[in-house]
């Protein structure tokens, strides 16, 4: 498990600040062991450049390397070859497999190619410019061994805001586009372009699930936002693994006022939507809170598919009055200690009880936090 804080832009004005907050979400997606899948026309936020050696050609074309820069080779990538002497080895690919790791081979369709001994180089085609009219997307899988199911980051949209999707499927097409049962996309936002100014983000997460925390003390409550993903739990805590229950949650929040949670689950297909979270919320009279004799009242929050699933550990929620913001609270939950970040703003004015005021009822995200 990793928890972690960073001060990331919101901006992307220049392809440089666009980079900058956006690699940096997807470094913390890999660094929770989170697998990167082998969809093709993924962004490639810095060029990786490989020292060819050699080309054999079989019934695909085998290239040699001795060594690389940049991140390491993966299946997906598109790679240009220069520097060999029969141009038929220097062509623009995707990497079908990859063998090796600080050397090896990588291996692209047959083409042009002949057998060639000979100093070459293949670099991948880095993102060159802030999307205009789309977003650009990575595919990411969980690491924790359990069912698999694909996590689709976008980051774009123009060079006039700032905007993040997420989707989740049970399947993609190898190129993009999610297959089978499909949650999303959600957020989608304009987040605006907020210049050289770096906001608080916040990260916990490990290779089943994860959550962040973005932009937290942006002065606009509408562009901090939070996304949340964990699988369904089991009563103990472990991971669901019976066909009616196994399955993953999303849960977006774009600014203060729009909420999404969703659950999949994978023998049944996608629950219905809420615009809530699905959460133990007792409404107190007057403004003095919930807590009481030294106990603070956590709000557990449950996943909705049919029926209410056992509590998540990845988020809850708490009276804003009871807990100051930031503050660092821990719960014992499914027999373990959970440490959370109590957050205002994120959410808030969603997560307060209906119909009642926002000063004496709202409501702050608790973050998991360790």
């Amino acid at each position: 498990m990793a928890a972690s804080r960073s001060l990331l832009l919101c901006d992307s004005s220049t392809l440089a600040n666009f980079i900058a907050w956006a690699s940096a979400l997807s470094a913390k997606i890999a660094g929770w062991s989170w697998v990167q899948k082998n969809d093709t026309g993924q962004v490639v936020w810095t060029a990786t450049v490989l020292t060819l050696t050699q080309v054999t050609v079989g019934a695909d074309a085998v290239y040699s390397y001795s060594s690389y820069t940049g991140p390491a080779p993966r299946v997906g990538m598109s790679v240009a070859v220069t520097g060999f002497t029969n141009g038929g080895n220097n062509v623009t690919g995707n990497l079908t497999a990859v063998s090796g790791g600080a050397s090896g081979t990588v291996t692209m369709a047959t083409t042009t190619q002949v057998n060639e001994t000979h100093a070459g180089n293949g670099t991948t085609t880095a993102i060159a410019a802030v999307p205009s009219s789309t977003y650009v997307y990575e595919i990411w899988g969980p690491g924790d061994g359990g069912t698999n199911f694909y996590v689709k980051m976008e980051y774009g949209l123009s060079t006039t805001s700032t905007r993040i999707r997420i989707s989740l499927g049970s399947g993609t097409n190898g190129a993009g586009t999610l297959t089978g049962t499909v949650i999303g996309p959600s957020m989608g936002s304009d987040f605006g372009n907020g210049g050289a100014i770096v906001f608080e983000c916040l990260f916990s997460g490990d290779s089943g699930r994860w959550g962040m925390i973005l932009w937290r003390n942006h002065t606009s409550t509408s562009v901090q936002s939070a996304i949340f993903i964990e699988r369904v739990l089991n009563t103990d805590g472990t991971v669901a693994t019976d066909t009616n229950n196994a399955g993953v949650t999303l849960i977006t929040m774009a600014g203060n006022s729009t909420v999404s949670q969703r659950t999949l689950i994978y023998a049944n297909g996608a629950a219905p939507a809420y615009a809530c979270i699905l959460a133990m919320t007792p409404t107190p009279t007057g403004s003095t809170g919930e807590a009481f004799a030294g106990s603070l009242a956590i709000s557990p929050v449950f996943p909705g598919y049919g029926k209410h699933g056992n509590p998540l550990t990845a988020m809850a929620t708490v009276l804003q009055v009871d807990i100051g913001e930031m503050a660092s609270i821990s719960a014992i939950q499914y027999g373990a200690s959970r440490n959370y970040l109590a957050i205002a703003g994120v959410g808030g004015g969603v997560l307060s009880t209906p119909g009642t005021s926002l000063t004496a009822n709202a409501r702050r995200t608790l973050m998991r936090y360790d």
